[in-house]
């Protein structure tokens, strides 16, 4: 999903879950209010990096940005793979929805699936992967 704009990152997949739900096709909700650590990784991968191809992601909560979470990954090789790594700990009331945003500076770079491999045998990677977790 590639975007010159502001982006929510999109989650399509619950894996296991207490607590916390996907509200969109972007937002995760909190039923309970307390602090609650936020993690995430994903692949990043672009096929034209000439100018310096750089992604900025942040943390959103309600619709608005949060202060201090954004971070700049820049990559400047073609056919390149990134990962981007965040660890936030917030303080959540019942209700709030959280979601990753990110804005590329080309659209030649996006979250990178990859299926299932061969010789070996290896599972499929996950474009991102997001964990949330009440503490």
């Amino acid at each position: 999903f590639p975007s010159h704009d502001t982006t929510p990152i999109s989650l399509n997949t619950t894996d296991l879950s207490s607590g916390v739900t996907l509200d969109t096709d972007s937002g995760i909700k909190m039923a309970n209010a307390g602090k609650h650590n936020i993690s995430f990784s994903s692949q990043i991968f672009v096929t034209d990096a000439a100018k310096n191809a750089t992604v900025s992601i942040w943390l959103s909560r309600n619709g608005v940005a949060e202060p201090w979470t954004n971070t700049e990954v820049s990559m400047a090789n073609n056919n390149e793979y990134v990962i981007a790594a965040w660890n936030f700990v917030e303080e959540m009331n019942a209700g709030d929805y959280l979601e990753l945003k990110w804005r590329t500076s080309t659209l030649s770079m996006v979250c990178s699936f990859i299926g299932e491999q061969s010789n070996p045998t290896r599972p499929a990677t996950p474009s991102l992967i997001v964990t949330v977790t009440q503490i």
